[in-house]
């Protein structure tokens, strides 16, 4: 299992990066907020036609504008994130 991001944060995401994950399992974990999810959108979107397959995550109980991280920090662990998968 890999991770990745993109540098500048919500709304950044091109084209150029979805090439990176040409053929992939994607899953894809908004943040809480509206940017964030506009931003899964867009990723979402150009992954479309490249990814072998699309899910987008939505993680339980994040708190408003929060992320991965500090569902974590909140306890959530490795296997959790797997079965919510």
């Amino acid at each position: 299992m890999y991770a990745t991001c993109n540098a500048g944060g919500a709304g950044k995401w091109t084209s150029d990066h979805a090439e990176y994950l040409r053929g992939a399992d994607v899953v894809i974990l908004p943040d809480n907020d509206e940017p964030g999810r506009k931003h899964a959108d867009k990723v979402a979107d150009t992954l479309h036609s490249i990814a072998k397959r699309i899910r987008r995550l939505e993680l339980p109980a994040l708190p408003p504008k929060g992320d991965i991280l500090d569902w974590i920090e909140a306890g959530g662990t490795a296997a959790e994130l797997n079965e919510l998968i």
